[in-house]
This record gives C-alpha cells, structure tokens and sequence, in this order.
C-alpha cells in the first residue's frame, strides 16, 4: 500500500477533465524547466550549460513521456516542480540566510513527498547537491534530509498499511 495523501486529494478536488490535467501537467512541466535553469545558475554553472540542461529536460522522451500523455502520471510531474522548487528555494536561503526561503523549501519537499512517494529523492538530492557546492555543515545538511524524518513519522502515525509486515 501507498501512502500519498496528498495525490489522493488533488484527485477529489479538480474536475475529471482531461484537458485540465494536461494543462497542469505541462505548466507544471515548464515550470521545472525554468527551475532546473535556476538551479544551476545558482550552482554557478555557466549560462549556456544551464540552458541546456533544462532544455534537455525539457525534451527527454523517455522521462517524461508517460507523465506527459498518460493522466495518472501528472503526479510526478508536481512531484518534480514541488521538489526541484523546493531546492532552489533552499540555495536561496543558503544564499540569503531569509528564514522563508527555508520554511518554503521544507514545506514544498514535504508536499512533493506526500504527492508521491518518489519525492523522496529530493530532499537526498538537495543534500549531496550541498554537500558537492554549497556546504558540509552538519546542521545544514540535517535540514535538507528533515523532510524525509516528517514523513515518515507522518507516515508511521496514520497507521499506514505500507508497514504492516504480516
């Protein structure tokens, strides 16, 4: 069983219209792209490079064609806008030291990982991203896995049937 509160809700709360979900899905889609650009700007990757890094994105079929034709996959695609934004907000706290950016950058990761399980791997990213470019502080790096640890306590309080072992 799964635990993904949040894509249970989405999936209540907008109409049943396939015109919709794809228009959501594909802002959602570019809206990563321009993340994935500034993401790297802030890594301090050269304009082109980045460029191209989000274009690819952009472009790879294998990726993200089912999350882009089949409706039952436009979870992953906010899954990827919540996490990516999620880091980028995190290098601008780093870079800003503004407590919002970080209240942001936990909530958007918690919410991509309730959305989809798979966002789990965002919060893991956006800790070897800075531990490989921005820091090796050990209460920085604690926060960036922090929404993982909410989760799974999350996850473990609403008697999710994910960990009935029997």
């Amino acid at each position: 069983s799964r635990f993904v509160p949040l894509y249970s809700i989405l999936y209540q709360i907008i109409p049943a219209n396939y015109v919709l979900y794809h228009l959501i899905t594909i802002i959602a889609h570019f809206l990563t792209s321009l993340i994935i650009f500034k993401i790297l700007r802030e890594i301090n990757f050269e304009k082109k490079i980045c460029f191209l890094s989000s274009i690819l994105y952009s472009v790879h079929y294998s990726i993200h064609a089912k999350t882009l034709i089949w409706i039952a996959f436009w979870g992953h695609t906010l899954n990827a806008l919540t996490g990516f934004l999620s880091i980028y907000l995190f290098f601008l706290y780093l870079k800003n030291k503004k407590k919002i950016y970080l209240t942001f950058s936990i909530l958007l990761s918690i919410t991509g990982i309730l959305i989809m399980e798979s966002g789990a791997i965002y919060p893991l990213m956006n800790f070897f991203l800075v531990i490989f470019f921005k820091s090796r502080n050990l209460k920085t790096l604690s926060i960036t896995i922090s929404p993982l640890l909410i989760y799974f306590i999350l996850s473990l309080t609403m008697n999710n049937s994910a960990y009935n072992f029997y």
